[in-house]
Protein backbone atom coordinates (compact mmCIF):
# COMPACT_ATOMS: atom_id res chain seq x y z
CA UNK A 1 0.00 0.00 0.00
CA UNK A 2 1.45 3.45 -1.04
CA UNK A 3 1.60 5.88 1.75
CA UNK A 4 -0.20 8.94 1.53
CA UNK A 5 1.26 12.08 1.25
CA UNK A 6 0.78 14.73 3.79
CA UNK A 7 -0.59 18.00 3.05
CA UNK A 8 0.78 19.97 6.14
CA UNK A 9 4.23 19.28 7.36
CA UNK A 10 3.61 18.23 10.97
CA UNK A 11 7.29 18.28 11.66
CA UNK A 12 7.22 22.01 11.79
CA UNK A 13 4.29 22.16 13.76
CA UNK A 14 5.88 20.07 16.30
CA UNK A 15 9.08 22.29 15.66
CA UNK A 16 7.55 25.59 15.77
CA UNK A 17 8.86 27.89 18.70
CA UNK A 18 6.48 30.78 17.66
CA UNK A 19 3.62 32.06 18.36
CA UNK A 20 0.86 29.97 18.24
CA UNK A 21 -1.88 31.82 18.06
CA UNK A 22 -0.24 34.25 15.39
CA UNK A 23 0.54 31.59 13.57
CA UNK A 24 -2.86 30.77 13.28
CA UNK A 25 -4.24 34.24 12.19
CA UNK A 26 -1.57 34.77 9.43
CA UNK A 27 -2.61 31.06 8.07
CA UNK A 28 -6.10 32.26 8.45
CA UNK A 29 -6.10 35.14 6.61
CA UNK A 30 -4.03 33.51 4.09
CA UNK A 31 -6.09 31.22 3.46
CA UNK A 32 -8.70 33.86 2.53
CA UNK A 33 -6.27 35.53 0.21
CA UNK A 34 -5.91 32.26 -1.82
CA UNK A 35 -9.44 31.57 -2.23
CA UNK A 36 -9.23 34.91 -4.33
CA UNK A 37 -5.92 34.40 -5.66
CA UNK A 38 -5.03 30.56 -6.01
CA UNK A 39 -1.45 29.48 -6.05
CA UNK A 40 0.52 26.35 -7.05
CA UNK A 41 0.54 25.65 -3.18
CA UNK A 42 -2.99 24.66 -3.43
CA UNK A 43 -2.81 22.78 -6.26
CA UNK A 44 -0.19 20.34 -4.19
CA UNK A 45 -2.35 20.28 -1.45
CA UNK A 46 -5.31 18.83 -3.42
CA UNK A 47 -7.06 21.82 -3.99
CA UNK A 48 -7.11 22.45 0.50
CA UNK A 49 -6.86 26.17 1.07
CA UNK A 50 -6.55 26.09 4.91
CA UNK A 51 -3.91 23.55 4.24
CA UNK A 52 -1.85 24.91 1.58
CA UNK A 53 -1.90 28.16 3.83
CA UNK A 54 -1.01 26.54 6.41
CA UNK A 55 2.22 24.79 4.69
CA UNK A 56 3.09 28.42 3.56
CA UNK A 57 3.07 29.80 6.70
CA UNK A 58 5.08 27.18 8.40
CA UNK A 59 7.51 26.56 5.38
CA UNK A 60 7.76 30.50 5.68
CA UNK A 61 7.32 30.79 1.87
CA UNK A 62 4.88 33.81 3.01
CA UNK A 63 6.14 36.27 5.94
CA UNK A 64 3.18 37.94 8.19
CA UNK A 65 3.60 40.26 11.55
CA UNK A 66 1.62 41.12 13.99
CA UNK A 67 -0.04 44.95 13.36
CA UNK A 68 -0.81 46.88 17.04
CA UNK A 69 -3.74 48.54 17.13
Amino acid sequence: MASKKLNIPLKEIVNHTGNVYEMTNAAIKRAAQLTVTGSPTVEECEGKYVSAALKEVLLKRVDYHNESI
